[in-house]
């Protein structure tokens, strides 16, 4: 629905339209070979045991879901297991299974060099669907590049040194030129899981998640940014999701945006979480 012709909007219709965009549940694809690092990828970036080993990245040959309260996340099987015999199948099920995807990450392991089966599919399923449904390709375990670069790997601080950065950023860019993709679809990330402090250790999630809520439409940015673990967004993503709530405000109401645009503006202060409300001081920019 989209309010035309100067009609002036109920507020009962604005404080449904931002509710539906602040409940929005995202489907959310993982997609990748078998021990590219899905499960705890998934674990660091939500900051919590959404999924375990032996449920995500298994080599599993079905689709299995795991449905939270805010988000569902879609384990694909790995490509490992995609041969001959099975591809007609396996493509028919992954097509079905995305048709109402919004987002899928395709996670490939740093050191991986045998990348022809993740951009085949990509090509034939992804791809044709990237701007209803944005793939956002993800290099993990980049604390294990292997030989020569594990040495650049600074494990006190879980980080690459500078001479790492230029070899993760090569990698970037062979990627952006195997899939077609530019590079604001692809991010490098690592995580490790410490038996000492019971959480996770991790290098670049929230760039990953800056990236992810810069590529989503309007409406869906807000949903991962509530449902990723909060030290994984920064305060410019967070702005950048209440800024497409905004956005998707004026093209909800069209015409009639200009003649109510500051009711529409107390509604979505009104709807702020209260450890946002800081952000209130950015819309008078908007």
């Amino acid at each position: 629905m989209i309010i035309k012709n100067n009609e002036k909007p109920s507020v009962e219709s604005l404080k449904a339209f931002v509710a539906e965009v602040r409940n929005f549940k995202p489907k959310v694809a993982i997609m990748g070979k078998s021990g590219a690092g899905k499960s705890s990828l998934v674990n660091a970036l939500f900051g919590e045991s959404v999924s375990t080993v032996s449920d995500i990245g298994t080599g599993t040959k079905e689709v299995n879901y795991f449905d939270y309260e805010g988000i569902t996340l879609i384990d694909f099987p790995g490509l490992a297991d995609l041969n001959k015999e099975n591809e007609a199948q396996f493509l028919k099920m992954y097509e079905e299974e995305l048709s109402d995807v919004d987002l899928a990450l395709w996670i490939i392991p740093a050191n991986d060099r045998a990348n022809a089966p993740d951009i085949a599919i990509y090509e034939q399923l992804l791809k044709p669907e990237r701007e209803r449904m944005p793939t956002m390709v993800i290099l993990s375990k980049q604390d294990n590049m292997g030989t020569p670069h594990k040495k650049f790997w600074d494990d006190d601080d879980f980080r690459p040194t500078d001479k790492l950065v230029q070899a993760i950023l090569e990698k970037e860019n062979l990627l952006s030129n195997e899939f077609d993709l530019s590079t604001r679809y692809i991010s490098s990330v690592a995580t490790e899981y410490d038996d000492d402090t019971k959480a996770y250790r991790s290098f670049n999630l929230d760039g990953l998640v800056n990236k992810i809520v810069s590529v989503l439409p309007n409406e869906k940015k807000y949903a991962i940014t509530r449902e990723v673990d909060d030290k994984n967004v920064t305060s410019e993503t967070r702005i950048a999701a209440e800024q497409g709530l905004w956005e998707s405000m004026k093209s909800f109401m069209g015409d009639a945006f200009d003649s109510a645009k500051d009711v529409a503006s107390d509604i979505i202060i009104a709807s702020l979480p209260s450890a946002l409300s800081w952000v209130t001081k950015k819309f008078k920019f908007w």
